[in-house]
């Protein structure tokens, strides 16, 4: 059996809340033993869902978001491009889970698009839906190591280098809006 307190940390980023991610991660949080799940933090935006098996917060100062994001051992998270960004500066594992216009927790569907370009990274994995994310998430607590679709460039012997190209063009379309 796999060690099983991992720490993992939530986030739903600061604009648009997310409710579907929040509640399918609470509901996941109930289907695991309790030493699984002790070290988990999950912020939670502006939401109307509020989680009832996990702590959360609304947000983050972003020197604690930091620390929180780095201690972490994989992260969970709508499909936002500064999550992304931080996830490839930091090393981190990361599960997504794009917010989708159509149920009206974005705009357009923009986070669609970034999942097809960045779901070829190592240690980037997409759940489609609110219905794949526990088994995406099962995948990743179960493996201490965390699986090949979850390690870190580091742990498969991969020399990765961020695109200093993309990441300056991401910055400066953030800074702008």
């Amino acid at each position: 059996m796999a060690e099983c307190a991992t720490r993992v940390f939530l986030t739903v980023g600061n604009v648009d809340p997310f409710d579907r991610l929040v509640q399918a991660f609470d509901e996941w949080i109930l289907t695991r033993p309790a030493d699984c799940t002790k070290e988990i933090v999950a912020q939670i935006g502006y939401g109307r869902y509020l989680p009832k098996n996990c702590p959360y917060v609304r947000f983050l100062p972003p020197l604690d978001y930091q620390k929180t994001f780095e201690r972490a051992q994989f992260v969970v998270a709508h499909a936002g491009m500064g999550t992304i960004i931080t996830a490839v500066e930091l090393r981190k594992p990361l599960i997504v889970m794009p917010k989708l216009a159509s149920l009206g927790e974005q705009r357009n569907d923009h986070q669609l698009a970034t999942v097809r370009e960045f779901r070829k990274l190592p240690f980037l994995q997409v759940a489609e839906s609110e219905i794949e994310l526990p088994q995406i998430l099962n995948i990743a607590i179960e493996e201490t190591a965390i699986s090949n679709r979850f390690r870190s460039p580091e742990s498969l012997g991969v020399e990765f280098q961020p695109s200093p190209t993309l990441i300056n063009f991401v910055s400066d379309f953030v800074n702008q809006c």
